[in-house]
């Protein structure tokens, strides 16, 4: 059950602001400061406070899509995240398209110093927007399918995952708690993993969960280290990296890497 939510944390952040500027403007009237000192301190204090409630009503507003993910319900600075793909292409379902391996979790990471300035997680007045937020991949002979499993999907094929329970009901920053469950939820993320393919179709899958696939004609080159068990997709114009959590599923995924024919530097 959820303790915290992002109506909740707005709501603290609105009252708790109103508080310190009513301390604030009340020590200006206590010192007998001049009355221009007095207004124009009123005036900025109270700028502060629309700026918060403008944050926690658009922290708290409801997502233009519902996909299951941990809420960023930090208090008193809730964020509505809009999840965005780093990469995209259209690319329909077939009926006859079947999985050939699967790896959960993953989680993207740098490729290069040009990946400070680009993709993460960042918000402005309780809007946010995220392009790291995948933590499971699906290969098929024609894309690779990267998902996120949110946690109603953990909790419905986990059920018994105490890693989700604690972390939905604890505030924090939403791509902080999706770091934690890579670091201590690693074989719920796995184990969803494996029961969603067991009972639904990759198209169902990607109608309910966050995703974006990459064409396997689109990637020029994939490379690999099993030592820091990370993985490079070079595509035209960007380059992803990820991690995985053991080398063996980094090697059993390089396999069928190379029975596709993918290009290897």
């Amino acid at each position: 059950m959820k303790m915290f939510t992002r109506w909740f944390s707005g709501l603290w952040g609105i009252v708790s602001f109103t508080i310190m500027a009513l301390v604030i403007v009340g020590l200006l009237h206590l010192f007998a400061l001049p009355s221009m000192v007095i207004w124009g301190g009123s005036l900025f204090v109270g700028g502060l406070l629309l700026l918060q409630v403008l944050s926690a009503f658009r922290g708290s507003a409801k997502r233009s899509r519902t996909f299951s993910t941990f809420e960023h319900d930090s208090l008193g600075a809730p964020v509505t995240e809009e999840f965005l793909p780093p990469y995209h292409h259209d690319l329909p379902f077939h009926p006859d398209e079947t999985v050939l391996a699967r790896c959960a979790p993953v989680m993207q990471v740098m490729s290069g110093l040009g990946d400070l300035f680009k993709g993460g997680s960042w918000g402005f007045l309780g809007k946010g927007k995220t392009t790291n937020a995948e933590n499971a991949l699906v290969l098929t002979r024609k894309r690779l399918l990267f998902l996120m499993i949110g946690p109603d999907s953990l909790s419905t094929y986990c059920p018994a995952s105490k890693v989700t329970a604690l972390l939905e009901a604890l505030p924090g920053d939403a791509s902080a708690k999706r770091r934690m469950l890579w670091r201590i939820g690693a074989k719920e993320v796995d184990d969803a993993l494996t029961a969603l393919l067991a009972e639904v179709r990759l198209e169902q899958l990607a109608q309910t969960h966050y995703h974006f696939s990459i064409p396997l004609n689109e990637i020029i080159s994939v490379s690999y280290a099993l030592g820091n068990r990370t993985f490079k997709i070079q595509l035209t114009g960007r380059t992803l990296q990820y991690c995985v959590k053991t080398e063996e599923a980094l090697a059993s995924l390089v396999r069928e890497f190379s029975g596709l024919g993918l290009s290897f530097t």
